[in-house]
């Protein structure tokens, strides 16, 4: 072999070595991002307020235009479905809702929506309110329809979820009635925005 071919060798081989190394830094930097997209990927969305944190007091209008406050709307742990007008996915809840009334498995259960959509058909017996202002949307910082919260008097979230059918309620409930220390901690603890 004469001297330049060994020269190319040796710079052939140094070009392969630094391509080599260069693509294992790339590699490594890209896996820590993807590593960190994956974790961010496989977390839960963030849909509005978290079960344990306490929501501000907000005010609902009843159909009669009277204003209901928090303390009137939640005196014990009540299932607040957040549903928005003009939601398809809404209107076909509710539809399987026909027999429910004013409670699910002995939990309170009320409607709240941001405005009357004559295309909704709301279930007979149902307690529906409506925010003008999007005050229990705010406070709940719902940002899912429709979504199914369990609030107890003290402003406190003990279960969300976004509900699909009468299933998802009565989970809701008989999660409520199985855990009655919930429900004896609400009767008995002030609430914090008081």
């Amino acid at each position: 072999m004469s001297t330049p071919w060994i020269a190319a060798y040796a710079v052939l081989w140094l070009t392969v070595l630094v391509v080599a190394f260069t693509m294992i830094g790339i590699v490594r930097r890209l896996s820590g991002v993807l590593e960190g997209l994956e974790q961010r990927l496989a977390a839960p969305p963030d849909l509005g307020a978290a079960v344990n944190s306490t929501v501000s007091p907000f005010e609902v209008v009843d159909t009669d235009g009277r204003t209901v406050g928090f303390e009137e709307l939640v005196q014990e742990p009540t299932i607040v479905l957040v549903a928005a007008n003009h939601c398809p996915a809404c209107r076909q809840l509710l539809g399987k809702l026909d027999d429910v009334g004013e409670s699910i498995g002995g939990v309170p259960f009320v409607v709240v929506t941001n405005a009357d959509d004559p295309e909704t058909h709301y279930p007979p017996g149902v307690r529906v309110l409506y925010e003008p202002d999007l005050t229990a949307t705010n406070a709940l910082d719902n940002r899912a329809n429709p979504q199914a919260y369990v609030l107890d008097p003290a402003g406190r979230v003990l279960d969300r979820k976004v509900p699909g059918s009468l299933d998802d309620f009565e989970a809701m409930a008989r999660e409520q009635r199985r855990r009655p220390e919930l429900l004896k901690g609400a009767e008995t603890e002030a609430p914090s925005w008081r």
